[in-house]
């Protein structure tokens, strides 16, 4: 593998605004060359400042290297490196290893035994090589986003259609400290699935979100799953609508309770939205919300705050594509948007982090400034955050989606075939049930998983459900069959 070290170069041609003031150092600046240069993940470093990777098509030796750019509090630049070889090589996720120096994780097209391989690489505190490693299998095999373990390893994700049941599936790769493979497992289906973000909860288990078209009510839906140490899945739940949704970005919700997915709702093939979901410890939805007011908005990051709301980044279509970031209350509403940074071009937000400061740090793609096609944005808040009302107006959010039914692995693997339900579709007042066993009690739940209220006959293995008053739509039936809880989905017109 080559590596490049730019510092000359790339200083003549960085270009930013620094406006700095007692309370916080705030700026927005450009990095980039006469190519295409991309970010796609930034953390902040133990002195203040921020290290970056993505993809540089303006230094290094192929179509793109991997990229990893630090720079100081101010965002002003000090040092660059490039990785990879002849082909295309990406960096998505970056993080601060405990001796200093960080790791990359990415794909390459260069290196490896197919297309595209998972690719890994260590480096010291100034980003020299220590050591790179490649996993997959004869095809495509790209890896979008790792965490560092707790036995001080990686946990990398993505998609793989070398390996698995479908067209493409989750791939999860465990490694150890020095890039060895401990372990790797695929999760999907007979259709596609793909991961997008891992991290790891407080007892070692791996929380993964992304999409697939397998376990979907139409069209992609948004997956979660939660896996063990061993990469054994303890559950996993798909959520979504007729179109096609993706979760892009997971995190832990900040009382413990639960995970908030963030992603894109394509509410329509020509409207979207940036989509946001709960879910519980257990894998049930609790709440959505989604969030801009384009025809085309799309969901990228999202970061906890101290006082338990959210900041979210994403991309909107106003005129021309400018990033947006929303602060949102633990509930999912929100405070309005914070800025809409860009220019007069197309301009994404990839990455969003609460800075040590309580302001935030956003990462993206500029064509509205810069040298190249495409440049690399970083962009510092000039508002403190820390309080809800003190900085944003306050807005009431009324836009809950509304999904049919979500069937996460809990139900789906206890739904029963032998259950007849009569009329289908079922009217709004009675249901008839008939199963082969005995029915000891029936619930109703609606597509927010409330309970409705329901005048139940029960006569042995028959049972009449009556006096409803339901809006039309699908419902999620719940039966104890001589001790054991079983699901139905029913529909009513």
């Amino acid at each position: 593998m080559k590596t490049k070290l730019y510092t000359l170069l790339i200083t003549t041609l960085f270009i930013g605004t620094i406006n700095t003031s007692a309370q916080v150092n705030t700026f927005r600046n450009v990095f980039g060359g006469v190519g295409d240069d991309f970010g796609q993940d930034i953390e902040q470093t133990a002195d203040g400042g921020y290290v970056i990777t993505g993809a540089t098509g303006s230094f290094g030796y192929g179509q793109s290297d991997v990229y990893l750019l630090k720079i100081d509090s101010l965002g002003i630049y000090e040092w660059s490196r490039s990785y990879g070889g002849s082909n295309i090589d990406w960096g998505y996720d970056v993080e601060i290893t405990s001796d200093g120096g960080y790791v990359i994780a990415g794909y390459t097209n260069s290196f490896g035994a197919g297309g595209y391989d998972f690719y890994l690489l260590k480096t010291d505190s100034i980003g020299d090589t220590l050591w790179t490693k490649t996993y997959g299998g004869w095809n495509w095999d790209r890896c979008f986003s790792m965490d560092i373990t707790s036995d001080d390893g990686f946990v990398l994700v993505g998609e793989t259609y070398s390996y698995g049941a479908g067209e493409t599936d989750v791939w999860i790769v465990k490694v150890d400290e020095f890039g060895d493979t401990l372990w790797t497992k695929t999760f999907g289906g007979n259709l596609e699935e793909r991961a997008n973000s891992v991290f790891e909860t407080y007892y070692g288990n791996l929380i993964i979100c992304g999409n697939s078209n397998t376990y979907s009510d139409g069209g992609a839906d948004g997956i979660i799953l939660k896996i063990d140490n061993l990469g054994n899945t303890e559950w996993f739940s798909n959520y979504g609508g007729p179109e096609n949704q993706n979760y892009n970005s997971v995190i832990q919700y900040y009382d413990t309770t639960g995970y908030i997915c963030f992603g894109t709702n394509n509410i329509s093939s020509t409207q979207s939205k940036m989509y946001m979901t709960k879910f519980d410890n257990l894998g049930i939805f609790e709440w959505d919300k989604q969030y801009g007011n384009g025809t085309v908005n799309t969901g990228s990051a999202v970061s906890n705050r101290g006082s338990g709301s959210m900041v979210i980044a994403g991309t909107n279509d106003n005129s021309v594509n400018s990033i947006e970031v929303l602060v949102t209350s633990p509930t999912g509403g929100f405070w309005a948007n914070n800025a809409n940074i860009g220019g007069n071009d197309a301009d994404v937000g990839n990455d969003i982090i609460l800075t040590s400061d309580n302001h935030f740090a956003i990462l993206g793609n500029t064509k509205s400034f810069g040298f190249g096609y495409s440049d690399i944005l970083v962009y510092k808040s000039s508002s403190s955050i820390d309080s809800d009302s003190s900085n944003y107006t306050s807005q009431q959010d009324t836009n809950t989606v509304n999904h049919p039914i979500q069937f996460n692995s809990l139900t789906k693997n206890n739904l029963d075939k032998n259950i007849t339900i009569y009329p289908i579709p079922s009217s709004n007042n009675k249901i008839n049930i008939s199963t082969e066993k005995t029915i000891i009690d029936a619930k109703l739940y609606n597509v927010l998983g409330q309970l409705i209220p329901i005048v139940l006959h029960i006569n042995n293995n028959l049972a009449t459900i009556e006096n409803l008053s339901l809006v039309k739509g699908i419902y999620l039936l719940e039966l104890n069959l001589d001790g054991q809880v079983v699901y139905k989905q029913v529909v009513f017109e």
